[in-house]
Formats: C-alpha cells, sequence, structure tokens
C-alpha cells in the first residue's frame, strides 16, 4: 500500500475510485433514477389535474423527494467519509500524505481530469452491448476493447481496491475459509478445462468466470459495477477451435494474473522459470482474500461452493509454492498420450499465432490474462535445460520434447501431493475414473460429478506423424511411469 500511495496523485485517484465504489455499492444509481422518474411523472400528471389533484400532487412528492434527497445525501456522506477516514488512519500511521492526497485531489487540473474520465466511462457502461465471452473474433466493440484496456493498464490499482474490499465487504467475508483448495494444473490440451468444468458444475467449488472479467482483482467492486444484462450472452465455440462452447458464467484461468501482479520479474524473459517454495510475502494472504471473495461471490448462486478451484497451466512450475501455501491442497495433473498431445498443442500454437498476427488485440488480451501457452505470446517454462524460448515450437518434436520435460518434472515431485489423470481413461472410462476422482478430491456429494459422465466424450484415434525415434521414446517411457502411479476406478 505504502508504495502505491506514497505520492499525491496515486492517493488521489485512489480516492475518488473508492468513493464511487462505495457510492456504487450503496445503490446510489437506482436512487438517482428514482428521483428522474418521479419528477418525470410529475411533469406527465400535472397538466391534467385541477388545483386540488396538483396540491396533492406536490405533497406527493415532497415527501417523497425529500425521503430521496435524505437517503443520497446519506451515500454521498458515506462514499467521501469511508475513503477520507481511512485516508486519515493510513495517514496516522505514516503510510501517506494526506495533506498531498488532499490538495492533489482539488487540484483544477485534477478535478477536470476525474470528470472527463467519469463522463467517458459512465457513457461506457451505460452504452457497451453485453460481452461476448471469447470476443476477438469481431465479438469485441470498441468500447468493450477500451473497457478491457483500461483494466489491464490498472493492476497495481485494482491490488489497492482488493485492500478495500476486504474492509467493505468485511462482513460477507468473515468466516470464509479456504480450506481443502483444489488446483488443476497440466500441460494445455490434456483436458484441463473439461476437468474445471466438471468439478465446477458440482455446485462445491468457487472459480473465477469470464463473469469476473475484466476487473479480475477486484472481483467484489465489478460484481456491484457490472451491467446486468451480462446474463444474456449466449454460449460461444472458443478460440481454440476445439468445440468447447463458453458463457459468461464459466470457469476459467485468470489466477495467474494473481501471481504476475505479485512477481513481475518472474514475466521478464523468453520461458518462465520454474519456482521454489518462496514467494512474494504478501502473497499468501493476497491468494487467501481473493480465494474468500470468490467464495462470497459464488456463494450466492450455489450455497456449497465453500472451497477454491483453480484452473491454471503456469502452476505446474510452481506447485512446491503451492504447497508451501496451502499444505491441504488437491493438485490435479492431466496428461494424454503424449504424440496426440503435442499434435495438439501444435495445432493450438499455430491457430494463435495466425489470429495474433491478424489481431493484436487478441494478442494483448491473451498477455494480459497470462496465457503463455500458444502463440506470440509463447513463453515456454524452463522445466530443464532443453527448454529454451529460441526453439523453433512449430515442429511437433519441439512439443514431444517439451511434454517429455514437463512430465519428468512432475514425477519428480512428491507424487502423494499430486493425483495423475490420464485424459484416455476419463474419456473411455469416465464413470468409474469420475467415481474415483470425487473420492480423491473428497466432494460432499459424490454423485453430483459422477452423474456428469455423460458430458465426457470417448477419445478418437488420432494420426501417428512420423517424429525422432529418440523422442518418441523418452515420452512413451515417461507415459509408462505415469500410467502407473495415475488415478484408477480403484481410487489409487
Amino acid at each position: 500500500m505504502s508504495r502505491l500511495l506514497g505520492s499525491g496523485l496515486p492517493g488521489a485517484v485512489l480516492l475518488v475510485v473508492a468513493a464511487i465504489a462505495i457510492a456504487a455499492l450503496l445503490k446510489a444509481g437506482p436512487v438517482v433514477g428514482r428521483m428522474l422518474a418521479l419528477s418525470r411523472e410529475a411533469r406527465s400528471q400535472w397538466p391534467t389535474l385541477n388545483d386540488d389533484g396538483r396540491e396533492a400532487l406536490s405533497r406527493r412528492m415532497a415527501a417523497g423527494m425529500g425521503a430521496l434527497c435524505l437517503r443520497i445525501t446519506a451515500i454521498l456522506i458515506a462514499a467521501l467519509g469511508a475513503p477520507l477516514l481511512a485516508l486519515w488512519l493510513l495517514d496516522r500511521a505514516r503510510l501517506v500524505a494526506f495533506d498531498k492526497v488532499i490538495a492533489t485531489s482539488l487540484s483544477p487540473g485534477f478535478l477536470v481530469a476525474t470528470t472527463l474520465t467519469g463522463v467517458v466511462l459512465a457513457w461506457i457502461v451505460a452504452h457497451r452491448p453485453a460481452p461476448a465471452v471469447d470476443g476477438w473474433r469481431h465479438r469485441y466493440s470498441r468500447v468493450e476493447r477500451l473497457l478491457h484496456v483500461l483494466a489491464f493498464a490498472t493492476w497495481p490499482l485494482q491490488v489497492a481496491l482488493a485492500d478495500i474490499e476486504v474492509v467493505v465487504f468485511a462482513r460477507e467475508l468473515r468466516g470464509l475459509e479456504t480450506k481443502r483448495p483444489v488446483f488443476v494444473a497440466g500441460l494445455p490440451r490434456a483436458g484441463t478445462t473439461l476437468l474445471l468444468q466438471l468439478l465446477e458444475a458440482t455446485g462445491e467449488f468457487a472459480s473465477y468466470r469470464y463473469r469476473d472479467m475484466p476487473f479480475l482483482l477486484a472481483p467484489m467492486f465489478w460484481r456491484a459495477l457490472s451491467p446486468r444484462n451480462r446474463d444474456l450472452v449466449a454460449p460461444q465455440a472458443r478460440a481454440h477451435g476445439d468445440g468447447v462452447e463458453i458463457g459468461i458464467e464459466s470457469p476459467e484461468a485468470f489466477e495467474e494474473v494473481l501471481w504476475r501482479t505479485f512477481h513481475p520479474e518472474r514475466y521478464r524473459n523468453a520461458t518462465l522459470p520454474l519456482w521454489g517454495r518462496q514467494v512474494d510475502r504478501d502473497f499468501p494472504e493476497a491468494f487467501r482474500s481473493q480465494m474468500r471473495k470468490l467464495i462470497a461471490i459464488r456463494r450466492t448462486d450455489a450455497p456449497n461452493a465453500t472451497r477454491y478451484l483453480s484452473k491454471n497451466n503456469g502452476n505446474i512450475a510452481r506447485l512446491a509454492a503451492v504447497a508451501a501455501m496451502f499444505p491441504d491442497a488437491v493438485v490435479l495433473a492431466p496428461y494424454r498420450d503424449p504424440l496426440a498431445h503435442a499434435a495438439s498443442l501444435l495445432r493450438q500454437h499455430l491457430n494463435f499465432l495466425e489470429l495474433h498476427g491478424r489481431d493484436d488485440f487478441s494478442r494483448r488480451y491473451m498477455e494480459a490474462i497470462g496465457h503463455y501457452d500458444f502463440g506470440a505470446n509463447l513463453k515456454p517454462i524452463a522445466f530443464d535445460d532443453t527448454v529454451s524460448g529460441d526453439a523453433d515450437f512449430t515442429r511437433l518434436e519441439t512439443w514431444l520434447d517439451y511434454w517429455s520435460a514437463a512430465y519428468e518434472h512432475l514425477l519428480s515431485l512428491d507424487q502423494k501431493a499430486i493425483v495423475f489423470i490420464s485424459y484416455e481413461a476419463l474419456c473411455d472410462a469416465p464413470a468409474a475414473t469420475l467415481a474415483a476422482l470425487a473420492d480423491r478430491v473428497g466432494l460432499a456429494a459424490p454423485g453430483d460429478l459422477t452423474a456428469r459422465a455423460g458430458e465426457v466424450w470417448p477419445s478418437r484415434a488420432a494420426d501417428e506423424p512420423q517424429v525422432d525415434a529418440a523422442s518418441l521414446e523418452r515420452a512413451r517411457a515417461i507415459q509408462a511411469r505415469l500410467d502407473a502411479v495415475a488415478l484408477s476406478s480403484s481410487g489409487v
């Protein structure tokens, strides 16, 4: 906080944002709307009334407007008073300079800038259509893109808002626990999205959803401010071209934003490093706080959603850190036939290279949410010395060797903390595999997961292209080791 609010301008911006957010939470907009509605009603009725009717209407208007004026005054006092009180307390703690923040807030330049910004943002929120969820292919309007660019440029401010959320929503967050979280982590194209959707559909988990975009680090404020017409968005095929449909309520992998915000130095190179157990000192509590917020939000629709569920492919590089922060976590690591998996990874990489080449917004969008798996944003994880950012990932052999490096790394970790899941076993014996998974995850109602076995399609036989024999032999040996420890219908 001190880094963000030490000077006048950041503190002034945060003061304004906090005031607007609190006013929105206290329903200032609907109150103003009712005042305008009363005024319109009076104007429409006035010409049709006699003197007695006009006097009665005046009394009703005075009483109604008086009550609404008192309410809007109370809201404005709270919206201004709470941030000022917080600012004063931070000043007493020597974390901010109260006088500098107030001086900046009252300066003519800042008042003009915030007024113009407020007008623009109000127009954006009022006029933007319900967003398409996978929407760079002619689906995001210019206004929507502007809103996303604004959100992507304000991660530090969102961190500060995340701290304020803890205070504003203290009652709603009180008592919520972060026990037994589940992390789905593996190379993409191994069934990670399928596992995420199946588990989230049981109603026992809270996960990031497309609804939380684009203000991912302040989900509770965004819940209060986001347009209600987002509920009307029909599911659409995602950009991967794999037939998977996603809607505004679909769970998705947005957690990487949190990791990157607290550890930006780890994302500066062409490859992503392996992590040890150490993380930023403020990160564990920030992570737990984010978990509690998502649980609080999801429980409004799913009362049994008491556990956090993550899908984040990048977590395979930092499972030691995950285990250090959450010793009771369950890690699910899906894998599939290495040759079929490598071919699927290659297809997606080529797909996103083409997409990013013709639409720069799609590239910036994927980069902003921390998706470095494919395309122009590709940052391979340096599982061993063979992985390089200069490698030619348009070759099948490169992906096959990357597969081997990734799963050899996972096999080197404490396997008691990892549940390996064969994608082919899940697809070909879904009922048995899901029953075993429900047991390992510890579901309160296992039947809610096994009942979804019909949603899992059988695996398809894939062509076996010619690849380097040594690379394939290494991959097959690693696959055999995975099969030996993988989840089975007996729960092993």
